[in-house]
C-alpha cells in the first residue's frame, strides 16, 4: 500500500510525503545439523519457521533545481517501522537462524547535482542512518538491542566528469569518483569478527566516444588506492576460522564497444 501528496509551489521546486506499507512473506531456516535421533520434535520444528516482516515507512522530501537548471538539490528524510523484522544469525558460532525482533531506523538523503559550465558534471550525496533491532538474543544467552546489518551509519560519494568534442566529430571525457561508508556490521549479532572498519574506494575512467554513438573506446582505474575491505563476513567459530568476502582490489583495464543500431 502506497500515499503520497505532492506539492509545487514553483517550477523549481516540489515538496512531497508519503507512506508505505510492505512486507516481506514468512519462511523457514534449516540449520547446518539436524537434531540427534530421538529429540523432540515438537521444540525442533518450531524453531525452524520465520514470520512476515512488515515495514510502515514515512517519508518527507524535495526537489529543488536552480542556477537557471545547471544545479538541482534533492533530499529526504524517512522513519522506518518493523514489525517483526528478519533478524540473521548463526546461533552458537555455526547453526544459521533467522528470529523476528521489532526495529526501527531514522535517517535522511541529500544529492547535489551541478553543470557549472559547458563540459564540466559534478555530483555528490550524503546519507545518513541511525537504526535499532530490538531484543536480540545473542550467543551467551544476554538480550540486548543491535544496529542493522551492512547499513552504515554514514555513506558519502562523489563525481566529477569533464568532456569536451575531440577528434572524428567525437567526445573525450575523463571522470573520477569516490565512495565512502561507515563502519558497519555484517550480521545483527555483531560479533567482533563480523566488524567492518569505514573505509574508501576511489576510480577512474578516461573515454572517447565517437559522434554517431557507436563507438567507444575506455580505460579505467577501479579502486586506485587498493584499499582491502570486505563486503561480507561471517564468523563460524565453531569450526574455528571465518568466512570472509573482500570488495575487488585495484583493476585496471580498458573496453572497445560497438553498436550495431
Amino acid at each position: 500500500m502506497r500515499a503520497e501528496l505532492d506539492w509545487k509551489p514553483n517550477e523549481d521546486l516540489l515538496l512531497y510525503g508519503s507512506f508505505n506499507r510492505g512486507h516481506k512473506g514468512g519462511n523457514w531456516a534449516a540449520p547446518i545439523f539436524l537434531p540427534p535421533p530421538g529429540a523432540p520434535r515438537d521444540a525442533f520444528v518450531p524453531s525452524l519457521a520465520h514470520d512476515e516482516e512488515v515495514l510502515h515507512s514515512f517519508e518527507l522530501g524535495f526537489k529543488s533545481t536552480f542556477m537557471d537548471g545547471r544545479a538541482r538539490l534533492n533530499g529526504d528524510v524517512f522513519y522506518y517501522d518493523y514489525n517483526d523484522y528478519q533478524a540473521f544469525g548463526l546461533v552458537g558460532g555455526l547453526a544459521q537462524a533467522i528470529g523476528n525482533n521489532d526495529a526501527e531506523a531514522w535517517g535522511g538523503e541529500l544529492e547535489l547535482f551541478l553543470n557549472p559550465a559547458d563540459g564540466w558534471d559534478l555530483v555528490f550525496g550524503a546519507a545518513f542512518l541511525d537504526d535499532e533491532v530490538k531484543d536480540v538474543t545473542l550467543p551467551d544467552g544476554s538480550v540486548d538491542d543491535r544496529e542493522f546489518p551492512l547499513a552504515p551509519g554514514v555513506e558519502l560519494n562523489g563525481l566529477v566528469r569533464y568532456s569536451w568534442a575531440s577528434f572524428y566529430n567525437g567526445t573525450m571525457a575523463l571522470q573520477a569518483d569516490f565512495n565512502w561508508q561507515d563502519d558497519v556490521c555484517f550480521t545483527v549479532i555483531c560479533h567482533p569478527y563480523e566488524e567492518e572498519d569505514s573505509y574508501i574506494v576511489g576510480n577512474m575512467r578516461a573515454s572517447w566516444t565517437s559522434g554517431d554513438d557507436k563507438w567507444q573506446a575506455a580505460v579505467f582505474v577501479h579502486n586506485v588506492a587498493d584499499e582491502e575491505y570486505r563486503i561480507y563476513a561471517l564468523d563460524i567459530s565453531a569450526l574455528g576460522f571465518g568466512n570472509d568476502t573482500f570488495g575487488q582490489p585495484r583493476w585496471v583495464g580498458g573496453s572497445i564497444s560497438f553498436k550495431w543500431e
